[in-house]
């Protein structure tokens, strides 16, 4: 099925500049963001714990060492960088969610079976 749409491009949708600018933007902005998440976050929150102290275990069996030298200030100032950089990921997930359900149930377009469908 996805093959396809390498081959055959998809039929246009007329929507306004704004919004297909929208779009695109959160969709890389999700993109990069996901991606970074996968590395950033936990070194992240590695790093803040390591410099508070406090124990990081894994699965139950191990338990990862100190990363950091302890500092308390430093280490709220990583867990605000971490839960901000959270927050910005649930809020982008949560407007392209909305995004797809305002076509779905309100303009009635085909651009949330375009998005499952590829």
């Amino acid at each position: 099925m996805r093959g396809a749409r390498l081959v055959a491009a998809l039929p246009a949708i007329n929507i306004p500049a704004v919004r297909w600018l929208a779009a695109h933007v959160t969709y890389w902005c999700l993109y990069a963001l996901l991606n970074a998440q996968l590395i950033a976050q936990p070194i992240l929150g590695w790093i803040a714990t390591s410099v508070y102290r406090a124990p990081i275990g894994v699965l139950g069996w191990l338990e990862l060492p100190p990363i950091w030298l302890e500092n308390q200030p430093f280490s709220e100032r990583v867990f605000a960088v971490h839960g901000l950089l959270g927050t910005v990921i649930a809020g982008l997930v949560a407007a392209h969610i909305g995004a797809a359900l305002f076509h779905h149930f309100v303009r009635k377009d085909g651009m949330l079976m375009r998005m499952i469908t590829g």
